[in-house]
Parts: structure tokens; C-alpha cells; sequence
């Protein structure tokens, strides 16, 4: 077979060959994934996260509102499953893509006002709706925003967890820092795990640390 010069070479991030058996561990190090990392995973839950589940913990009709993306939808569904293994009624809305667009809109406070829901809690969106959120305060609705998008300022009269406050991965997808959310509240993690999988893989963050540890214990679970 004649030698191609053109083929790639694959080159390992270590100034030695690790020992046989030992490689796996040596790619997963190479992309950030370590023993402590994964022990942050199930132990690290943000300080904002801790206070949004005091909150849900107190409500006693709450909205949902999402974006329509898998992270959205993936995100959306954590949190109503722990609402509901908590017995706490709740529905949702997610805007439609061609009239509303992406966002959290006075359509969803209108809805939450309509049915009487005392907290709203916005996933994958809100953190750039501060007209939304004081329309919700003015009706005496409480807001928690869970998002992971960029921000010029942070929003008045609304409770916000977003990735860059977890300093151990700044980069979670909206399901991901849900799934903060259902740690904090005590809930069973396996039921969840595989959402926030999805939307980390979907939502093309990035697939360091804490995602990839997501990830890998979300692809184990059953459908």
C-alpha cells in the first residue's frame, strides 16, 4: 500500500504515551471531564438555584413559559414533571414561531393572569423581556427566569438563574440549569437526566465538564 502523505495525525495533549488501559481516561481529562468534575455534578447546585426552588416550593398555580427549540421544550418538561411530582398544579405556553417569535410576551402574563397562577416561570427566555416581567409584577405574579442567553442588563422584578452565575460551567443549556433546579428541590435526578441530555446536545453547548458529564449520564437512561 503506498504511504499517503496527506493523512491526518492524531496527536494526544500529553508529553507521554499514558499506559495501556489508562487512554480513555486520558481523552476524557483532555476534555475537561474529571473525577471531581463529575462529583460537581451532582453536588454543585448554584445559590440561585436553591432560592428558585424555595419559590416553587411556595406556589400554588404556576405557568411555564418556554421557547420552542429542544432546549426550550426539554427544559420546559423538567420543570413541569418536578411541579407535578411536587403537587403543584401548573400549565404552560409556548409562543408560536410565526406570530410571536422567540421570547417570553405579555400573551403568556395575560394567560397566567386569566387562570390565576401566582409564579411564572420562564425557561430558555426572559432574561432580555423586562417590560414582560413588571407586566407579571404589576399583577402580582412572581417570575423566575431560567436562560442561558447574553444579557445587556439584568432584569427587574424577576427572580434569574442563568449559567454564568455557575462558575464551575458557565456554558449549561436552559434544561441543564432545570435540572440544577430539580437537585435543589430533592427530587430523583434519573427521571431528568436524559432531558437535559437532549437539550445539551441539541442546543450545541459546549461539550466540556458538567455538560459532558450531562451527557453521558443522560444517554444511559431508558426512554
Amino acid at each position: 500500500m503506498p504511504v499517503s502523505y496527506n493523512m491526518k495525525i492524531w496527536k494526544l495533549r500529553t508529553k507521554s504515551i499514558p499506559p495501556p488501559g489508562s487512554l480513555p481516561r486520558a481523552f476524557l481529562q483532555a476534555r475537561g471531564l474529571t473525577e471531581e468534575i463529575l462529583k460537581s455534578v451532582w453536588t454543585n447546585i448554584p445559590k440561585e438555584a436553591a432560592e428558585a426552588a424555595q419559590r416553587i416550593a411556595r406556589a400554588k398555580r404556576v405557568l411555564v413559559a418556554c421557547d420552542y427549540d429542544a432546549d426550550g421544550i426539554s427544559a420546559a418538561a423538567i420543570i413541569l414533571r418536578a411541579l407535578k411530582s411536587k403537587n403543584i398544579t401548573s400549565v404552560y405556553t409556548i409562543p408560536d414561531r410565526a406570530e410571536d417569535g422567540y421570547g417570553f410576551h405579555a400573551s403568556a402574563v395575560n394567560t397566567a393572569k386569566k387562570l390565576k397562577c401566582d409564579l411564572i416561570i420562564a425557561v430558555d427566555c426572559g432574561v432580555n423581556a423586562p417590560d414582560t416581567i413588571l407586566q407579571a409584577a404589576a399583577h402580582g405574579i412572581d417570575v423566575i427566569v431560567i436562560d442561558h442567553h447574553d444579557y445587556d442588563f439584568l432584569p427587574e422584578g424577576a427572580h434569574v438563574l442563568h449559567s454564568f452565575f455557575h462558575k464551575p460551567n458557565p456554558h449549561l443549556s436552559a434544561a441543564g440549569l432545570a435540572y440544577k433546579v430539580v437537585q435543589a428541590l430533592g427530587l430523583p435526578e434519573e427521571p431528568y437526566l436524559q432531558l437535559a441530555a437532549v437539550s445539551t446536545i441539541a442546543d450545541c453547548v459546549r461539550l466540556t465538564n458538567e455538560n459532558r458529564a450531562i451527557v453521558r449520564e443522560g444517554l444511559k437512561q431508558k426512554p
